[in-house]
């Protein structure tokens, strides 16, 4: 169910053993993720819960906890997300990147549609939004709105994290392969790469100065993730609309619009403009973006403990195969642009 404008967040469950569990998860998650780099501890905390749900009975009541994590925690996380979003960055970019940053998400989201047309239309979304902007933080913020089940943002999740981690080593073995500039090289990293992590650790590898412009490039692509969700939500509203008329289509077709659209959405957008006025202190923009971190490290463990692995095994390797073709034929079109066109 979409999360709507009008609905509050509700009290948290009380359940302490279920808040624990999730917790203990999560914490140790941090406390490993220095040993087992270059996986993120979104990514070990996913692992783990999922394992750790799946040894616990389906009918535990500390469940009650992990899914308002999932449905909450993870919409208040988004929202917090914005603050770690500078519009005026996009000032400092050349006209020429913004082509490169459109072509590639458009592509991906594109591209996923058409290649996982036999998925269900959420994991097509939610797929496609990690690869296309900026991985768990897009599979996040689209899951409520498009209403993709545990087990797909499980999926969608796995397959970006392990696409993205072969990509520190294989795209500057590309870079150099192909000939490419630093620039261009940079605006392959910064273009296709999912996760920030994953931009940084591939540009690191051809020098400061490729990093530098990837990680520019990538912080620009993911000011896409709120348009993209919004674009998503208006995709869902026409879908679901009902058409008894054209004039009452015509009349109400704003205002679904802007009620299926979750509240978070519109806090993500809002919280980026701030940022971008400069008027908020450097210390409070710093306390929000890791509030908004953790929040979603909370969230990604609720949502792994709520996943069963018997589905997840059943879903994954299509899923996973339509994802490495999205990710492989995205970074051929920026490859073939940046030989032909740079």
């Amino acid at each position: 169910m979409l999360i709507r404008l009008k609905t509050p967040v509700p009290t948290p469950p009380s359940h302490l053993l279920g808040w624990m569990i999730l917790f203990g998860i999560a914490a140790g998650a941090l406390l490993i993720e220095p040993y087992l780099k270059p996986f993120d501890s979104i990514t070990v905390a996913l692992l783990i819960s999922i394992l750790v749900g799946n040894l616990i009975s389906s009918k535990y009541t500390g469940r009650s906890a992990w899914y308002y994590s999932e449905k909450h925690l993870l919409a208040i996380a988004t929202m917090l997300l914005g603050f770690g979003m500078d519009l005026s960055k996009a000032l400092n970019l050349p006209p020429q990147y913004w082509v490169y940053i459109i072509l590639s998400v458009a592509f991906a989201l594109g591209s996923a549609h058409l290649i996982m047309r036999a998925s269900t239309m959420s994991l097509r979304w939610t797929m496609g939004a990690g690869q296309a902007i900026c991985g768990n933080s897009a599979i996040a913020a689209a899951a409520p709105v498009v209403g993709a089940t545990s087990t797909e943002i499980g999926v969608s999740v796995a397959t970006v994290n392990l696409l993205g981690t072969l990509g520190i080593i294989i795209f500057p073995i590309l870079a150099t392969h192909f000939g490419l500039s630093e620039e261009a090289s940079a605006l392959l990293f910064g273009s296709v790469l999912q996760s920030v992590g994953h931009v940084a650790g591939a540009g690191q590898a051809l020098g400061s100065d490729v990093l530098s412009v990837a990680l520019l490039v990538k912080m620009v692509r993911i000011l896409w993730l709120g348009p993209t969700v919004l674009f998503m939500g208006w995709v869902i509203a026409h879908m679901n609309a009902q058409t008894p008329s054209r004039n009452q289509v015509s009349k109400g077709r704003a205002s679904r619009i802007l009620s299926v659209i979750p509240w978070y959405v519109w806090g993500f957008l809002i919280s980026s403009l701030l940022v971008s006025t400069g008027f908020i202190p450097p210390i409070l923009i710093g306390f929000m973006k890791y509030a908004g971190k953790y929040l979603l490290l909370l969230a990604m463990t609720g949502i792994g403990l709520g996943i069963n692995i018997r589905q997840l095994l059943s879903a994954g390797p299509a899923a996973g195969m339509g994802g490495t073709l999205i990710f492989m034929l995205q970074t051929l079109l920026i490859i073939l642009l940046l030989t032909q066109w740079a």
